[in-house]
């Protein structure tokens, strides 16, 4: 990944949409925990591959793409888990080792708020230094409000 390169999201919402560009997909598929690269840990206990299967099986929650207009960069899954009173919406993200801490799943993670409001984060070994980065601890539900507010305090050089 470049250092100053512009990222965009495409934003599928998968109750609407027939079917997401197979590319696209295949991409989500291959880029995940499971991977088996070393920065992910070698894990193979991560269950976004198993919801993006789900989510487009089922047509339900929106999956949300990075890209730079010729790659992607990373994505992210939110869906709503209906064993909660009230449901509740579950978020995961997956950036591939090479094209993290460059924004790119906080971009995807505030595109998931101005979408839907109120996310759970899927915590995760690798991901929890990403959340805790963004202002989250573990399991904790973050708002589009309470990031953006979070984010404006990092520009600022402030944290919280």
């Amino acid at each position: 990944c470049e250092i100053s390169m512009a990222v965009y999201t495409k934003t599928y919402d998968l109750s609407k949409v027939k079917s997401i560009p197979e590319d696209t997909y295949q991409w989500c598929l291959r880029n995940n925990f499971e991977s088996g690269r070393k920065a992910d840990l070698g894990h193979t206990s991560s269950c976004i591959k198993a919801w993006l299967v789900e989510c487009v099986e089922e047509g339900k929650g929106l999956l949300i793409v990075a890209h730079n207009g010729q790659r992607h960069l990373g994505w992210g899954l939110t869906y709503q888990i209906e064993d909660y009173v009230p449901p509740k919406q579950e978020f995961q993200v997956y950036v591939p080792p090479r094209c993290r801490r460059r924004g790119i799943g906080s971009k995807i993670l505030a595109k998931a708020c101005a979408k839907v409001g109120r996310v759970e984060v899927f915590a995760h070994d690798t991901s929890d230094k990403f959340y805790i980065a963004n202002g989250l601890t573990r399991a904790e539900a973050i708002t589009g409000k309470r990031l953006k507010s979070h984010v404006g305090n990092k520009k600022k050089g402030r944290t919280r």
